[in-house]
């Protein structure tokens, strides 16, 4: 239900056709993204006392447990205990920019990391450009070279490598950090036009 002055929203999530309702109010104050779409961008939504929105990249679960932590800032415990669903509440967490939420999820994921969870880890975080997970997700596969050829065995691995292999190079300087590049003398330089065909 709505309160007075805040406007309702009820947020449906596919495929289940459930109905969560929310206050306009709290969602835009936790999230930049429905901030700008329920009360700054001048659509429709913003001016209607009820509306319906739609989670993009959230089942009717991970939509609750998404509104859940907007107002009461806990994470379900059914998500926390779950890596899969903690991934779907990251990427939605992500999406609608509820930093809070992000940075409670990357942290859970990373102190459940497991060999073989690991390069999945490595591939969300390379998709949500988030440099802090992707960083802690790589010191957990390069800590040790044991570590590092057990990730290797995995399944996973074998997906980063079709899927992602651009992350292999990530892995190797984290491994063995690349040199750093040396400036060209003046001799190089000179020596380098003399030889470029005209």
């Amino acid at each position: 239900s709505s309160s007075s002055g805040s406007g309702g929203c009820s947020c449906g999530a596919p495929p289940a056709e459930t109905e969560i309702r929310a206050h306009r109010l709290i969602l835009a104050t936790r999230s930049p993204v429905l901030d700008r779409l329920l009360l700054s961008s001048g659509m429709r939504e913003t001016t209607l006392k009820e509306f319906e929105l739609r989670l993009e990249g959230a089942d009717a679960r991970v939509a609750a447990w998404f509104i859940r932590f907007l107002y009461t800032d806990e994470v379900a415990a059914e998500a926390w205990d779950d890596q899969e669903a903690l991934c779907y509440l990251l990427a939605v967490a992500h999406r609608y920019q509820v930093q809070p939420l992000v940075e409670r999820c990357q942290s859970r994921l990373v102190e459940k990391l497991s060999e073989d969870s690991a390069p999945e880890r490595l591939m969300m975080a390379d998709m949500l450009d988030s440099p802090a997970l992707k960083a802690a997700v790589l010191d957990y596969i390069c800590g040790s070279h044991r570590r590092l050829a057990r990730v290797q065995a995995t399944e996973g691995f074998e997906r980063l490598t079709r899927s992602r292999p651009q992350l292999l190079g990530d892995i190797l300087a984290a491994v063995v950090p690349p040199a750093p590049k040396r400036a060209r003398t003046q001799l190089e330089a000179k020596q380098a036009r003399c030889f470029t065909p005209a």
